[in-house]
């Protein structure tokens, strides 16, 4: 009796043992009702559940199944559908239904890049009129939240669903990526699927597997790490949030400024100092330069008339390294790391027409303190209608309230890497939890975080296409891109410049197959890195894809370089994509030539139109070895064809650049 006893509780036991936890069926979050699903190809269901179960899975009459694999996963394959809908999208196992409804079949894009690319529909120019009025249902749109982490993610850690353009929230999608598939719908009669995935100031290497990048010695010491380290970053920046919420209130104690209630307006801040926002105490006061602390910073700010009543957002971009910032004495936001955007709402109870008092509370710990990044950056504007912003920059008051010596030190202070710290970030958690979903092609806006490396993005671009297009595993499918537009003060010394090097390595990655580029020197801001006509961005991709991927003839690409002749004390320049043939916007000659001779000295150029060729020369240069075209950071170009399309920057020389050794 004890003998059976024993053998059944050793049965039991084993029982026990190799019955696994049940795992609720959960699909891909990039599966939501309102889904768009790539049309002509094998549909892919997939996600997780209870490894070893059965899972079905119908849609439009079809079905298929398959069994869920050890690890957990599932990938259901279906076959491939034409475009049309709204069909229902039925998962199920023998004990749960999942059903997906309005889900459309057509032609899905990934909308990828940095802040160019994140810009929202709202705040592009002339979008309230878009806003106000109907838009497609046909297209459908989803956002990727902004996520990190050093292993490659299979799935969406944030939650995600997809919405009709008619929707009112499509109005914090990128406008680019709304653009472009507005045009392509209106086209094609088919649906279109948007996914943007973008984190504004972000590198290339973020975006691209560290695998791909081993060739490159640039990343050899970070992307060791990457594949060493076994420490995952949410948890790190939960915990190290964990411990920040315990002892915040111990930070700043005795602080004469919180006491004495600095941050009201009728502080009487007549004895404080002079100091430039943007910008660095310790290099802007020398009796800072070693100082770290509590510093508090205020400005007077008035309202224009047509902002009042609405919610106002004050960007104070990137600052070192706590905040707390107010608004007429009442607080509006606080922020307790050096690499988080600061984007503050002051609502229209606490605002008034003038004489508006910001107050900002800078806490700096290590490094040097004070507001980071450049004056475009700093600004103030509606919430829903960015196209009238005021800044902010310039001149602020500022008085220093306590030394670090006296302050309390955090227990525990780990470094948690931004997304541009180390290679494959932004990819690891951003795209490819994606890969398993079919898409039609990407278009990509970014390259501004990059522009001081620009010969390093001749490699690197490539390098990512590839990768991107290796890792989806569907061929060579269409990638469109933005070459960087008009930003920024022009360099005294002609022919130096990184952000046409930029430029120009934009243009090299086009001797990648299927890719196409849209040129936007015509339409930037010089005084705003993130100008407002994203529609004209959006329609010169989309005119890309219409003629190459969809075979619609369509003039997509403005005059581009060919080849060049020296003749005498002159140079010609033939084109192609001349279209009907090479015009001036303003009827005048040709701008934004330079030419050199051996000596590699720059001098403004004459150029004239000349049989669809350009002939340029100058007095200054007897023996001309080269051209360069729009080889500034802000060129006013007027040379465009007949079709309306802009010139595309280039140079006729190959000499070294200004990044060469970047």
């Amino acid at each position: 009796m004890k003998y059976l006893l024993s053998i059944l509780l050793v049965g039991l036991f084993i029982v026990s043992c190799s019955v696994k936890p049940k795992v609720p069926v959960s699909l891909s979050k990039l599966f939501s009702n309102q889904m768009v699903i790539q049309r002509d190809v094998e549909i892919h269901v997939f996600g997780v559940a209870t490894p070893g179960i059965k899972i079905n899975a119908k849609i439009a009459g079809n079905q298929s199944n398959a069994k869920v694999d050890k690890d957990g996963g599932f990938n259901i394959s279906l076959p491939k559908l034409k475009a049309g809908g709204p069909y229902e999208l039925v998962i199920s196992t023998s004990d749960t239904i999942i059903t997906l409804t309005n889900i459309i079949i057509g032609d899905v894009w990934v909308c990828s890049g940095q802040s160019n690319m994140g810009f929202m529909l709202k705040d592009s120019k002339n979008s309230k009129h878009i806003l106000k009025n109907s838009r497609p249902n046909r297209i459908r749109v989803i956002n990727v939240p902004d996520d990190l982490e050093f292993k490659a993610q299979s799935e969406f850690r944030n939650n995600m669903h997809w919405i009709s353009a008619n929707d009112d929230s499509v109005k914090y999608f990128s406008a680019v990526g709304y653009y472009f598939g507005a045009e392509l719908q209106s086209k094609l009669n088919v649906p279109i699927g948007l996914i943007g995935s973008n984190w504004g100031g972000t590198v290339l290497e973020a975006w691209t597997q560290t695998q791909a990048l081993d060739s490159l010695p640039q990343f050899k010491d970070k992307i060791e790490y990457v594949k060493n380290t076994t420490v995952s970053l949410k948890e790190v920046d939960d915990k190290w949030k964990e411990q920040f919420e315990k002892v915040k209130d111990d930070l700043f104690p005795d602080d004469i400024g919180l006491d004495e209630k600095w941050y009201l307006p009728k502080h009487d801040a007549s004895g404080w100092k002079q100091i430039t926002v943007p910008g660095f105490w310790e290099d802007q006061i020398p009796e800072m330069k070693e100082f770290d602390g509590v510093v508090w910073y205020r400005k007077e700010f008035d309202l224009p008339k047509d902002f009042l009543g609405q919610d106002i957002q004050i960007g104070l971009c990137l600052i070192h390294d706590y905040d707390m910032t107010w608004v007429n004495g009442v607080k509006i936001g606080e922020t307790n790391s050096p690499k988080d955007w600061r984007d503050y709402i002051a609502k229209p109870g606490i605002l008034k027409e003038k004489n508006n008092v910001l107050v900002v509370r800078v806490h700096n710990r290590k490094g040097k303190g004070g507001f980071g990044g450049i004056p475009e950056y700093y600004g103030y504007a509606p919430v829903d209608d960015k196209t009238h912003v005021m800044s902010n920059a310039g001149e602020w008051s500022y008085k220093i309230s306590k030394a670090i010596k006296d302050t309390f030190e955090l227990p525990v202070s780990p470094e948690i890497p931004g997304p541009n710290d180390y290679p494959s970030l932004l990819y690891n958690a951003m795209i490819n939890p994606m890969i398993q979903f079919p898409i039609k092609g990407v278009i990509w806006y970014q390259g501004e975080s990059d522009a001081p490396k620009a010969y390093l993005y001749r490699k690197t671009f490539p390098v990512m296409i590839n990768n991107w297009r290796q890792q989806w595993d569907i061929g060579d499918f269409p990638f469109y891109f933005v070459q960087l537009a008009d930003f920024g003060l022009n360099n005294d010394k002609l022919g130096d410049c990184f952000w046409a090097e930029l430029r120009e390595a934009q243009t090299m990655a086009l001797s990648l197959p299927n890719t196409g580029m849209a040129t936007t020197i015509d339409i930037g801001n010089p005084t705003d890195i993130h100008p407002l006509n994203k529609k004209d961005v959006g329609l010169r991709l989309a005119y890309n894809a219409l003629d190459k991927t969809y075979g619609i003839e369509t003039p997509f690409s403005g005059p581009t370089f060919s080849k060049h002749t020296v003749k005498n004390n002159e140079i010609i320049i033939e084109f192609d994509h001349v279209g009907s043939g090479l015009v001036t916007n303003n009827e005048k000659a040709p701008k934004e030539f330079i030419i050199a001779g051996e000596d590699q000295v720059f001098y403004p150029a004459t150029a004239k139109i000349v049989n669809n060729t350009i002939v340029v020369s100058s007095k200054s240069v007897a023996k001309p070895a080269s051209v360069r075209y729009a080889w500034k950071n802000s060129p006013k170009v007027n040379l465009f064809n007949k079709e309306g399309l802009p010139a595309v920057p280039f140079r006729t020389d190959n000499w070294e650049g200004i990044t060469f050794h970047n």
